[in-house]
């Protein structure tokens, strides 16, 4: 199976938040990535995460803030980085 390389959102609250002492930062949604698996964004395996494996300081901003605030984001994926969806772009919303 090959995987895609078109934008896909999906939306929720950030429930878990990974990052490393190279920069990556990777988020979980509480309702998953639906429509990244739907779209088959990546191949099987552990499709729980979303990240950026060399963010912006504007999205490593936005997604900690969105998790400090407990507020929704919309996360825009297109294929994979590494293991997990590549993030890139976030909307933060109230």
């Amino acid at each position: 199976m090959t995987a895609r390389a078109y934008y896909v959102q999906d939306s929720g609250h950030i429930t878990d938040i990974f990052v490393n002492q190279n920069g990556a930062i990777v988020v979980r949604l509480d309702n998953g990535f639906p429509n990244s698996i739907a779209n088959f964004q990546c191949p099987p395996g552990d499709r729980t995460w979303a990240g950026n494996a060399s963010p912006s300081p504007a999205l490593m901003a936005a997604l900690m803030l969105a998790k400090s605030k407990g507020y929704t984001v919309v996360v825009v994926t297109q294929g994979c980085d590494g293991g997990w969806f590549k993030i890139e772009n976030v909307y933060v919303k109230q």
